[in-house]
């Protein structure tokens, strides 16, 4: 399973074209494109976003893609003649008007708005979108080689985690059969000291250990909770995404762990619960970052 975190660069160079990418990818709920390019390659955005979506599911992908053309006099410079005259008309009617010196330079007019354009020559749209395509998927090999790796230490911290709830959940478990017991001596020595002479009803005394452990028992979700780590790990040697998945089942965990500390007033118990919570919730910080 890989992480949504990646970065990755590419350069092709051919007949005069120069493509250069860059792609970075952070986590994200879904599938989040963006790109910045020159206008003349806008017309291939579809092109990009399905290239990069049939290697990447989810997260938010920034795509940054510069352009250069080097053939030779593939840039013409366009001078808006009309455009030049309208604005000297008006300059040196400023200039006679207001008694200014009339010093207008050629640099000075070539720096006013639309005066100057530069056209592109006509550009091989085809051959054009197939090196576009190729260097955003070369760079793409980079951002998937890096979310693999990044996804491989994330599934090893979560998988250590794991490991870490389970012991935990099952000192809980221990602990709570021990409680049962502390509790049906603790009542009987409670109910002697205040019955004093009078002998102890062995009966309701049974009855309310049942009832208090019927109240305290964590069987179920202790059950539940190693169920939830099993198929966590199951998902985690899975190539496809799942980190979702994992994260569900990460909310699904701390549930029945927050539950067992609702049912016992004990401290051992008590502080065992609020140590698995907190790997629980590293174990859910590292899933929103897995693809």
């Amino acid at each position: 399973m890989n992480s949504m975190s990646g970065f990755g660069s590419n350069r092709c160079e051919r007949e005069g074209y120069e493509i250069a990418v860059e792609i970075k990818t952070v986590n994200h709920r879904y599938f989040d494109f963006n790109v910045r390019m020159p206008k003349n390659l806008a017309k291939f955005e579809d092109d990009i976003k399905k290239c990069i979506q049939k290697r990447i599911s989810r997260g938010r992908v920034d795509v940054f893609i510069n352009f250069a053309n080097r053939h030779p006099g593939a840039k013409n410079v366009i001078l808006d003649e009309v455009l030049l005259d309208a604005y000297l008309t008006r300059l040196h009617m400023m200039a006679r008007r207001r008694k200014l010196k009339n010093d207008i330079s050629v640099m000075q007019l070539a720096r006013l708005p639309e005066i100057i354009a530069v056209e592109e020559e006509h550009e091989d749209e085809n051959f054009l979108r197939k090196l576009v395509i190729e260097a955003v998927d070369g760079a793409l090999d980079g951002v998937v080689k890096m979310r693999e790796m990044e996804g491989q230490a994330l599934c090893g911290d979560i998988l250590s985690r794991m490991d870490s709830v389970s012991k935990l959940a099952d000192a809980i478990n221990g602990r709570a059969g021990r409680v049962l017991e502390e509790y049906a001596v603790k009542l009987r020595a409670r109910l002697s000291e205040l019955l004093k002479d009078i002998a102890v009803d062995d009966t309701r005394l049974a009855a309310e250990a049942a009832i208090y452990a019927d109240r305290c028992d964590i069987t179920e979700e202790v059950i539940r909770l190693k169920s939830h780590i099993a198929q966590t790990k199951k998902l985690l040697i899975l190539q496809e995404p799942q980190g979702r998945k994992v994260d569900f089942l990460a909310q699904e965990m701390h549930r029945e762990v927050n539950t067992m500390g609702s049912k016992s007033l004990d401290t051992e118990i008590a502080t065992a619960v609020i140590e698995a919570k907190a790997e629980i919730e590293k174990i859910r910080e590292q899933a929103q970052n897995l693809e």
